[in-house]
């Protein structure tokens, strides 16, 4: 885990390091990459002290090997494909000694134990049985009852689920300072959720495909949202676990993300008394939709400070989206945007009309993030979409289910018009799509700093003699996956691609 330096490495780094106080190299390293950090970690006394603390603030423990294809699997049974040599035994083993050196010096050594504020489990297991699980589980207790200072605690995965004895031992040691707290559901995950008291973030990962806890009306979830109820800030759940929970639980949150919602029966409650609400992510059950118009025309000044609005999953036509238009339009605050809802009765241009005028409408709009669906998109039809989208936007994502007449100058020329767009996603679901792809690549927006394209997500590097975009690496696929705000460096771009990413990870790379 320890980069080696030679003599001349460390002669050279002892013969700098004084040149500038502690407090600047300081500075310096924040700015490093993990890469850069191993590095330098050898090159001199002063530079090993400035980078421990900050190269060992995140830990990531894995179990088992993440693999593209678990984003269809349920989620409790090891992949029947075996691991083969292709698959990455090497780095199956290096996970497991990696998982064993970390843990082992973290229960050895309370100083180093003290460094970590980020913990992050990624639980993939291929074992059947919970013998070898159960081993490895007690270790990683141990290592937790010996971290103090974790801030933020995530756990991907249900292979294996994190047991009580571990969120127990994170309460006991941490729960004085945890602020991010990241749970698969589940009914033991849940009922824990008490232990902690002063969580500001909250988010529980979806249950398994079809899980009856998508109709759960458990009290654990009310119960530990009553628990953190003075510092929960951002929270995310699935279902309709929501609706045994009382408002004033609520009444603090700034973020709230409810997914797989089967009833909306609390949400004229939350529309009436959250006013601080920033951020708002729902995901409607098909049956829902209309109570969901028919509530906003109930409340169209609700949630006026609104910065975030994201909804998903449900089917929409241009008439019904018209009570959407009207609560969305008095949201002069609203700097992002993202429309994941399909219909068949699209008149044009991909977008229901409604919200189509709406993008113009909103002066603070940067973000945005659209499902385009339909039979077929002519070059008019572009033409016409184009039109509605503000050339200042900053990251743009689009969903297209949809067949376009590509190749297309109109689509091309529209991405050349967003002259601030620095982010740019593209889910395309053509037969053939990988021209566009390419042609992005080869001529990409003067603004572009970052492209993704199906499952690939890289930095656009530019020759700094002409300005010419120069090939680079596609980000690994399970950075993709696991990305966070910090990966991004910027938390809209996380924002805009949060609960699209197993969609993303579905689509196979196009050359």
């Amino acid at each position: 885990m320890t980069p080696t330096a030679g003599d001349g490495s460390r002669s050279e780094g002892n013969r700098l390091a004084p040149n500038l106080p502690p407090e600047l190299w300081g500075m310096v390293v924040h700015d490093l990459s993990n890469a850069d950090m191993r590095r330098f970690f050898c090159v001199s006394r002063l530079f090993h002290d400035l980078i421990l603390p900050v190269l060992f603030s995140q830990v990531t423990v894995r179990y088992g090997l993440w693999r593209p294809d678990d984003e269809d699997a349920e989620g409790y049974e090891p992949l029947k494909m075996p691991v083969t040599i292709e698959d990455s035994v090497h780095e199956l083993e290096h996970n497991q000694l990696n998982n064993c050196e970390v843990l082992l010096r973290i229960i050895r050594t309370p100083n180093f134990a003290r460094l970590v504020k980020k913990l992050s489990i990624r639980a993939y297991s291929m074992v059947k049985g919970p013998g070898k699980d159960q081993v490895e589980l007690f270790l990683l207790k141990e290592a937790i009852s010996a971290m103090t200072n974790i801030t933020s605690f995530r756990w991907e995965g249900r292979r294996p689920l994190p047991a009580a004895f571990l969120l127990d031992a994170l309460a006991q040691s941490s729960g004085h300072g945890l602020r991010d707290l990241f749970l698969p559901c589940s009914d033991m995950t849940l009922s824990c959720l008490a232990m902690f008291k002063r969580v500001q973030t909250l988010r529980i990962h979806p249950p398994s495909l079809h899980d009856a806890q998508l109709y759960s009306h458990d009290l654990s979830v009310a119960a530990g949202l009553k628990a953190n109820e003075g510092t929960l800030a951002h929270l995310t759940l699935f279902g309709d676990t929501i609706w045994t929970c009382p408002v004033r639980s609520l009444l603090r949150l700034q973020e709230l993300e409810l997914i797989f919602l089967q009833a909306l029966n609390g949400f004229d409650s939350i529309l009436t008394q959250c006013a601080d609400l920033r951020y708002l992510t729902l995901g409607l059950a098909v049956d829902t939709v209309n109570h969901f118009m028919q509530l906003l025309q109930s409340h169209p000044t609700a949630f006026p400070r609104l910065t975030a609005f994201k909804l998903l999953h449900a089917e929409v036509d241009d008439l019904d989206t018209y009570p959407l238009h009207v609560f969305l339009q008095t949201k002069k605050e609203l700097r992002m945007f993202d429309l994941g809802w399909e219909g068949d009765d699209i008149e044009e241009a991909g977008v229901p009309l409604p919200l189509r005028e709406l993008l113009c409408e909103l002066p603070a709009l940067e973000v945005v993030g659209l499902t385009v669906t339909g039979e077929w998109m002519d070059p008019e039809d572009i033409h016409v979409f184009a039109q509605h989208l503000p050339s200042h936007i900053s990251a743009l994502m689009l969903r297209l289910f949809v067949i376009f007449s590509m190749p297309s100058p109109e689509f091309y020329d529209m991405l050349a018009k967003l002259t601030s767009l620095r982010f740019l996603y593209i889910v395309d679901h053509q037969e053939e799509p990988g021209e566009v792809k390419q042609q992005i690549l080869a001529n990409p927006p003067s603004s572009l700093q970052l492209f993704g394209y199906g499952s690939e997500l890289r930095w656009l590097e530019r020759d700094p003699q002409n300005g010419m975009p120069k090939d680079s690496a596609p980000w690994p696929i399970s950075k993709v996956r696991f990305c966070t705000a910090e990966d991004f460096g910027c938390a809209d771009w996380e924002w805009l691609l949060r609960h699209h990413v197993s969609h993303v990870i579905r689509c196979r790379p196009f050359i």
